[in-house]
């Protein structure tokens, strides 16, 4: 193996396993400190996952996918606009197939206060197609994740300017 590699590295890929960057989800400037107080705030996201997974039956409401492996936790108002307490409330979160949090992170899609899919202009007829946008189930959200999909909204609102 190439001696350049760390030795992390090289166990990672002896064991192929993917290298991730650790400070990659991090924007440029954080400061050491911020990013070991976020790494340890982020504790809870398993529970948190443990949380969606039996609200939602361990099936993402929108595509039906129960594959564990192919469903994300996601919250609905950002982690980093969140409190604490808002980071690990459930219904901040909804169980999503990887494809569609994709889309829902990225603010390509999001819910109507019926739970409807809102698809972003962004989004080209083509990808919409491919991603089967036209096939998505709407979803039943609480009173409190209409409060936290408001946000979402936003966001997504803002996204389109």
């Amino acid at each position: 193996l190439d001696e350049s590699l760390s030795s992390d590295q090289r166990l990672a890929f002896a064991g192929r396993t993917e290298l991730q960057d650790p400070d990659e989800e991090f924007p440029p400037g954080t400061r050491e400190t911020e990013k070991e107080y976020l790494r340890k705030s982020r504790v809870g996201q398993g529970e948190f996952r443990k949380k969606l997974l039996e609200k939602y039956d361990g099936t993402c409401p929108v595509t039906g996918i129960a594959n564990p492996e192919l469903l994300i936790a996601s919250h609905i108002q950002p982690w980093r606009d969140c409190s604490s307490r808002e980071r690990l409330d459930r219904e901040n979160g909804i169980l999503l197939s990887a494809l569609v949090d994709r889309l829902f992170d990225r603010s390509l899609i999001t819910f109507s206060e019926e739970g409807q899919v809102l698809v972003s202009s962004e989004l080209s007829e083509t990808d919409r197609q491919s991603c089967r946008i036209g096939d998505l189930s709407s979803i039943r959200l609480s009173d409190r994740n209409r409060i936290y999909m408001e946000y979402h909204r936003e966001v997504f609102k803002q996204a389109q300017q």
